[in-house]
């Protein structure tokens, strides 16, 4: 999958906008984070303790963690990997589980 693609699904959910801090591209859903694109092969979901625990049993090649101190449940998913869809399906996870509830179930 490429970068270029996961943008797209990224920007055609409601309300989310890119906030650029330095190198990275933040995406946020009323003015809080749920994905970054820290470089060009990688991406970082917010997802829930549950999701996580799954993806690390499913696959270690593909997910891996965070380091450096960061709290919260986030993921980094390898884009070379990526299937699509599973993407599209991680991606929507942690988009509703960022956005305000009403908007979350509107869509």
């Amino acid at each position: 999958m490429q970068q270029s693609e996961a943008i797209e699904m990224i920007l055609n959910l409601p309300e989310v906008e890119l906030v650029p801090k330095g190198a990275q591209k933040r995406y946020t859903v009323c003015r809080k984070y749920f994905a970054r694109l820290p470089g060009y092969d990688e991406i970082v979901l917010h997802v829930g303790a549950d999701e996580l625990g799954m993806l690390y049993a499913t696959d270690r090649t593909r997910f891996r963690g965070l380091t450096g101190g960061c709290r919260g449940r986030w993921v980094v998913f390898l884009l070379a990997e990526a299937d699509p869809e599973e993407f599209h399906e991680l991606l929507l996870k942690a988009w509703r589980r960022t956005a305000p509830p009403r908007l979350a179930l509107s869509f």
